[in-house]
């Protein structure tokens, strides 16, 4: 399955690093280097009051680690490719995302996005 991101439909920040300041993407670098992603790592605002965000901290840490392992464990199982297609089901109903690698003059970022973020 060929996979296209208009990342600019969903961020309207003209760069990362602004689109983390504007809060449309949550940085989550240093919890993704203990599941061993190497690349700056974020998720998309929309997902994270989807799918992490809770009025507990240890939920929201919690909430973050089993997409991080899903995503993870996806990765793995994939064939490479620039997005990769996971599911969490953690909450009360599984949730459909995706993790997609994308390039920057600062090099490789990844950004997780709730599927209907996605266009295919």
């Amino acid at each position: 399955m060929s996979l296209q991101i208009d990342l600019s439909k969903i961020i309207q920040s003209p760069t990362r690093q602004q689109a983390i300041s504007n809060r449309e993407l949550v940085d989550i670098t240093p919890f993704a280097r203990y599941h061993d992603f190497q690349a700056p790592t974020a998720i998309t605002a929309k997902a994270w009051e989807r799918v992490v965000s809770h009025e507990e901290q240890e939920k929201r840490k919690e909430r973050l680690w089993a997409v991080l392992e899903s995503a993870w464990l996806a990765i793995k199982e994939s064939r490479g490719g620039d997005g990769v297609h996971f599911i969490v089901k953690h909450t009360d109903e599984p949730v459909e995302m995706w993790i997609v690698a994308g390039q920057s003059s600062q090099g490789v970022h990844l950004t997780i996005l709730l599927d209907d973020e996605v266009i295919i």
